[in-house]
């Protein structure tokens, strides 16, 4: 027996199961739970040699991030784009941007968090960044004139005195994007007033002291030996701080 093709495939004899009716010929059916050998499911691989240790730091970053937003991890990259960060280890924005599957949302929702990851697995294994083919680097050029408008407007924002939360409902945008922008814009300007902005004394102690212990203020150790208490947003905006 036989499915046939088409949309509504249906049973069918087979030519060879013709003849065994006609020549009355025994018919051997597999004993009950014999199955056909199961088929391996094709896993997705990459032809890059990406650094595996950075690849499951980043996969670890974009666990938090999804269970945070409560979407799957894909919504946030695909395996495909975190293969080639931890291949390229790209060292700026402009250069994350022409990796696969980062849009300019993408770059401006989540592309420090993950950059900040990248350079430092770069700083702990002494690993070196591989340059992008052309094709890539003729993508697409980085959004600075949309980057540098929307950075004004959330700038304006912090001069009312608006929460992060409240700017982020405001601009319809994650708590996590507005942090970004907090932070480009303290690098710009080192005198913004964003004392509004700083996270309760306490928690700036718990998380100041972390950082010393862990002899750097990169994020991913400090995260990890608070027990994820604190998301990377959380801690880069105490960061901010700690830098001032």
């Amino acid at each position: 027996m036989a499915l046939s093709d088409g949309d509504y495939p249906l049973l069918h004899v087979t030519t060879k199961g013709r003849k065994a009716l006609v020549a009355r010929e025994p018919i051997l059916l597999p004993e009950r739970g014999e199955s056909a050998p199961a088929k391996k499911r094709k896993t997705s691989t990459s032809d890059l040699a990406y650094h595996e240790e950075t690849f499951e730091a980043l996969r670890a970053v974009r666990k938090d991030i999804a269970e945070k937003q409560e979407v799957p991890p894909f919504v946030i990259f695909g395996d495909r784009s975190l293969h080639e960060m931890a291949y390229y280890l790209p060292q700026d924005l402009a250069t994350f941007g022409q990796l696969f599957g980062v849009g300019a949302s993408k770059l401006e929702s989540y592309g420090q968090v993950f950059l900040d990851c990248i350079i430092e697995q770069v700083k702990t294994f002494d690993l070196t960044s591989v340059p992008l083919p052309e094709q890539k680097t003729k993508k697409r050029k980085t959004p600075t004139v949309r980057t540098s408008a929307t950075l004004e407007e959330t700038k304006a924002l912090i001069a009312e005195k608006y929460s992060i939360q409240e700017m982020a409902d405001k601009r319809q945008l994650s708590a996590g994007t507005i942090i970004q922008h907090v932070e480009k814009l303290v690098h710009a300007d080192t005198e913004l007033d964003i004392q509004h902005l700083k996270p309760a004394q306490e928690d700036m102690d718990k998380i100041s002291t972390t950082f010393k212990k862990m002899g750097s203020t990169s994020l991913s150790p400090t995260f990890h030996a608070l027990k994820k208490e604190y998301t990377y947003e959380e801690l880069r905006l105490a960061r901010l701080f700690l830098e001032k």
